[in-house]
């Protein structure tokens, strides 16, 4: 046999773009499902981060005896502008971010939260500034890409002396009736049927759940990033940032022209980057989905302490 006569055979350019081909289609069809997975892992790591934030809540309340308020010293002289989610820090082991508050001294100088603008001092120069401006972790559904800073200065920002960024945002808030950001309506002076979990100096005890704990919403998810107004930080009350209406408004409602961003439409409106609804931290401490297609009812009475209405299946 003439060995000179053996040639090797080579992909010729027609099988190598076949190739080519099926590979992109393999990889079009595993795409979406990768996706998915990614997103039921993201989904998993927000719900289990809600469920830290609701046994810091009761570990809280077995300190105290009483859940933490919503918002500190939002309509009081001097104006403190202070958030109810830094009283959890300590059992979210963030204990040294918590010492660093000066409690006596406002969390927010920029004015345009409550009736006053008689702060006690500048957080720049009182020592506030530092703690809120960290992003943690235990405030962030992994789910949400946006920015993790509100904006240095202005309504939003903690200060206007403020020259760096400005303060970690949340992913989770606090539910309240929060309608007026120039008003302050003191929790303990609502009707109980119109009462929700949290508000202004809110003082809530769970024998004052008289719904049942399964059967109210104390947090919800938001996004950090809305059309109107500005999605809220975790370390301070700022110009609308007032907690989470969830009676009074939609579950992702969304600017038309960022809903795949996951940009919600306004403030105070609950909402996630999760297919079909968000995440909700019931009063007894368990978490669960809600959709965004839950009627209006459910929502109010979901998001009252003691109204005395059947609660249907959600």
């Amino acid at each position: 046999m003439d060995v000179r006569k053996i040639r090797s055979r080579g992909f010729t350019l027609i099988e190598l773009l076949v190739v080519i081909a099926i590979i992109a289609i393999l990889i079009a069809l595993l795409l979406p499902a990768v996706q998915q997975a990614r997103e039921a892992a993201r989904r998993s790591t927000c719900k289990n981060t809600l469920k830290q934030l609701g046994l810091a809540l009761h570990n809280y309340h077995d300190a105290h005896l009483v859940f933490p308020p919503a918002n500190i010293g939002r309509c009081t002289t001097p104006d403190l502008d202070g958030s109810g989610l830094v009283m959890l820090l300590p059992y979210l082991d963030q204990t040294a971010v918590y010492n660093q508050f000066n409690f006596e001294g406002t969390m927010h100088s920029t004015g345009a939260s409550g009736t006053t603008t008689a702060y006690a001092g500048d957080p720049a120069t009182n020592g506030n500034l530092a703690p809120i401006q960290n992003s943690l972790s235990a405030f962030l559904c992994p789910s949400d890409g946006n920015t993790l800073y509100t904006p240095a200065t202005g309504g939003y920002g903690p200060t206007n002396t403020n020259t760096g960024k400005g303060g970690g945002k949340t992913n989770y808030d606090y539910i309240t009736n929060s309608t007026n950001h120039s008003a302050c309506t003191d929790w303990g002076s609502m009707t109980l049927s119109s009462r929700p979990m949290f508000g202004d100096n809110s003082a809530c005890r769970i024998r004052e759940i008289k719904d049942g704990t399964t059967n109210t919403v104390a947090m919800a998810e938001t996004t950090r990033w809305v059309r109107n107004g500005n999605s809220t930080a975790w370390g301070y009350r700022g110009h609308v940032m007032l907690g989470i209406n969830l009676a009074g408004y939609g579950i992702n409602v969304f600017d038309p022209n960022e809903r795949a961003a996951g940009r919600l439409d306004s403030w105070a409106y609950a909402g996630s980057l999760h297919a079909g609804g968000i995440h909700i931290l019931m009063a007894d401490g368990s978490v669960r989905f809600l959709s965004e297609s839950v009627d209006s009812t459910t929502k109010t009475n979901l998001s009252r302490i003691a109204d005395g209405n059947v609660l249907g299946g959600f």
